[in-house]
């Protein structure tokens, strides 16, 4: 690991590889390179997840009573456990939820469900595909017929299969309640292979908060922070900014943001992701653990600006 320092306008932070934001490099990557033997032992898990916290936001954090928005993903994690959060986690369950919710027209088309990757028909899907497990985050594959090879997507799914007790060690439960199984949906990618936008929402009981901006996220990650306006933030979050970025307004934008907070309205926090697609919102997945509630803020007294905007079932 690599610690760079970088300058975005008036802040100075320190990043990972020139991707992941830190407040505390050396510490992130002491905690990190030894994060299977400090969990090993007994009664220090929690004194880890409080230093890894640490390391990245810079302060310790208090979940009884949370303040920021970090904090508040903390309590999710810790307190509130609910099967439709198990639904809405499994995507393929959570496409009953979305039809019944906002309706089945902001589905993307699904292709294939199961579990048995031999029994796959590549010969019957289209010329372009994306392929994922249901119970993991941040794994996926783009078919295209004629370059992708078979055989190894066919490895690849079986290896997701055998993925078990995913999001366990960061405390993320909703995963575990998951039958493991293989998606295949409707690419969204333009003719010349550039993935839709993905806008994603983060909401707090039908409000939502801001909206997050993943730019080059597949080679070159870099973020941004979108207010109510569609105009950009000045905060640093996790990722660098783009150097330079025009935001536009999305044609349907009133739209997804109707959908969006009438999929998130029975959680009190939640990151709903929606894509615009041919003038359209379309789905993407629902999260209740946004960066497993470990990311910087540059400055990081928007972490608790957001933080107050949250509201728990006390309050």
């Amino acid at each position: 690991m690599k610690i760079t320092n970088k300058t975005d306008g008036r802040y100075k932070y320190a990043s990972i590889d020139g991707k992941k934001i830190t407040a505390h490099p050396l510490l992130y990557i002491l905690l990190y390179s030894a994060k299977d033997l400090l969990r090993s032992i007994p009664f220090f898990t929690h004194i880890y997840d409080s230093l890894s916290f640490f390391s990245v936001t810079g302060y310790l954090p208090k979940i009884k009573k949370p303040r920021s928005l970090n904090e508040h993903v903390l309590w999710m994690k810790q307190n509130l456990k609910t099967d439709l959060m198990v639904q809405c986690a499994d995507k393929i369950a959570v496409r009953d939820y979305v039809s019944q919710t906002v309706g089945k027209e902001y589905l993307v088309k699904q292709y294939y469900s199961g579990t048995r990757p031999e029994e796959i028909d590549f010969d019957e899907l289209p010329d372009r595909a994306v392929i994922k497990p249901n119970h993991v985050s941040g794994k996926v594959l783009f078919y295209q017929r004629g370059t992708s090879n078979i055989s190894e997507i066919k490895t690849l799914c079986d290896s997701w299969l055998g993925i078990s007790a995913y999001g366990q060690n960061k405390g993320e439960w909703a995963y575990s309640g998951i039958e493991p199984a293989i998606i295949i949906e409707e690419d969204l990618s333009s003719e010349d292979g550039k993935p839709p936008i993905d806008y994603k929402f983060f909401v707090s009981n039908g409000r939502v908060l801001f909206t997050q901006l993943d730019i080059g996220r597949f080679y070159a990650h870099r973020r941004m922070l979108l207010d109510s306006e569609w105009k950009s933030i000045d905060v640093v979050y996790e990722y660098p900014r783009p150097d330079s970025y025009t935001v536009e307004k999305p044609a349907c934008a009133e739209e997804m943001l109707e959908v969006a907070k009438k999929l998130a309205e029975p959680f009190p926090l939640c990151r709903v992701d929606l894509y615009e697609y041919k003038g359209r919102p379309r789905f993407g997945e629902i999260t209740f653990y946004p960066a497993s509630g470990k990311a910087a803020f540059v400055p990081k007294e928007y972490d608790f600006i957001f933080g107050e905007m949250v509201k728990l079932p006390w309050q």
